[in-house]
């Protein structure tokens, strides 16, 4: 993966999503999580990126253990 929001370790893939609006930030996350688990990754966690009181936004960690 080129793409450097992606980052696949040995049993986990990190993904970065920027924020935009709080709406459009749900909708990014559903899509990512949806795509990733049709794919057979595991949601493991959700964190976000804050800074000066401020989303910048998110990292989400997916267990790749489960994946062909």
């Amino acid at each position: 993966m080129e793409d450097e929001r992606y980052k696949l370790y040995k049993d986990y893939l990190t993904i970065h999503v920027k924020s935009n609006h709080l709406e459009q930030d749900s909708k990014d996350l559903d899509d990512v999580i949806r795509v990733h688990s049709e794919d057979g990754y595991i949601l493991h966690s959700v964190i976000p990126r804050i800074s000066d009181g401020e989303t910048e936004g998110y990292i989400l960690i997916f267990d790749s253990t489960n994946v062909d």
